[in-house]
């Protein structure tokens, strides 16, 4: 009976296995972003600090 539970888990173990994209130690993007290249958040903060304090942004 503990056989047939232990050959089950084996069963169950691969079919979880599933095959990788990457070798193992391989980064997924190797070179990564360009250098120079500006976020989003940032230039999101630069055109926020070109609003003057006390005025509201407007949309036209």
């Amino acid at each position: 009976m503990i056989e047939k539970k232990l050959d089950k888990t084996k069963e169950k173990q691969e079919k979880k296995k599933k095959p990788h994209r990457f070798k193992k130690g391989e980064s997924g993007n190797p070179n990564g972003r360009p250098k120079g290249t500006i976020s989003i958040t940032t230039e999101i903060k630069k055109k926020l600090e070109q609003i003057p304090k006390g005025q509201k942004k407007t949309d036209s």
